[in-house]
């Protein structure tokens, strides 16, 4: 079983909660949002897709990719690259700079975490 497929279900209704509340707070038709690859992402990106809401998503995420491809109201961006197939994301130096290039209106964060040293987001469920 993927590590990313234990943090999906890892506290599921709380970040499906917590998807829901930013989804309804703050996306708006027409914006440019960015969905980095963590499990609360995951779920923001599902209720993006149930409303029906026209935007653009800019992920390294490739399930939030299978997720908002079903819809045509949704213009999907993916900085790709070498995928992490532990992750199910794209964390090189080309996703890097493909993100560099891009701009949002709104940035979705989910680390697991924050460290305690440089208070920093930290990624992977394991950290």
């Amino acid at each position: 079983m993927s590590n990313s497929f234990f943090c999906v279900n890892l506290y599921k209704e709380e970040k499906q909660k917590i998807a829901k509340y930013a989804v309804d707070n703050f996306v708006k038709e027409g914006m440019v949002i960015a969905l980095d690859a963590g499990s609360t992402c995951h779920y923001a990106a599902q209720y993006i897709l149930e409303k029906d809401i026209e935007c653009t998503i800019i992920t390294n995420a490739f399930n939030i990719v299978n997720i908002l491809s079903k819809s045509d109201k949704i213009n999907l961006f993916c900085a790709g690259g070498f995928l992490d197939k532990e992750h199910n994301s794209y964390h090189d130096e080309t996703a890097l700079k493909c993100m560099e290039m891009m701009k949002s209106d709104i940035l979705f964060l989910s680390p697991n975490g924050i460290c305690e040293e440089c208070g920093l987001p930290r990624a992977g469920c394991s950290s």
